[in-house]
């Protein structure tokens, strides 16, 4: 199923042990999803975030499935994925907002110049390839 997936900057790292920033998660309605985090809701960090008063947004959105938000958090890319990390730690980073991107992932040759970053286009590329194949299904018939 498509929805959405998003990444969610922290103010600052949970605590001086758990020093992430970052949540990577995917939704159908990113308003709801959102006030549920804000609410205390949400992913367990995100209750952590917001039990202790740390404040987050979402800075970055790309169209995808549960299968592509797996992807993302098993790279651990979210720091360079992120915009206001990048130009923090002076790296260009093609999103400077909280838009969703449209990131068509089987056509990459049609892509506009300047649309997509290399990183993004490996993580696309990657998955891409990475995703089982669906197995064609034969008659009996065609077997004997």
């Amino acid at each position: 199923m498509l929805g959405i997936c998003y990444l969610l900057h922290f103010s600052h790292p949970i605590s001086a042990a758990h020093t992430c920033q970052h949540y990577i998660g995917w939704c159908i309605d990113l308003n709801v999803r959102m006030a549920m985090h804000r609410a205390g809701k949400g992913a367990r960090l995100t209750q952590v975030a917001v039990e202790r008063g740390i404040g987050f947004e979402v800075v970055r959105t790309w169209p995808g499935s549960r299968e592509f938000e797996r992807y993302l958090k098993n790279g651990k890319r979210a720091p360079r994925l992120c915009p206001m990390c990048c130009s923090h730690h002076g790296r260009r980073c093609p999103v400077t907002r909280a838009t969703q991107l449209e990131l068509p992932i089987d056509d990459f040759p049609t892509l506009a110049p300047g649309r997509l970053d290399w990183l993004e286009i490996q993580i696309q590329r990657n998955w891409r390839a990475a995703r089982p194949q669906p197995v064609a299904s034969c008659a009996l018939d065609d077997l004997l």
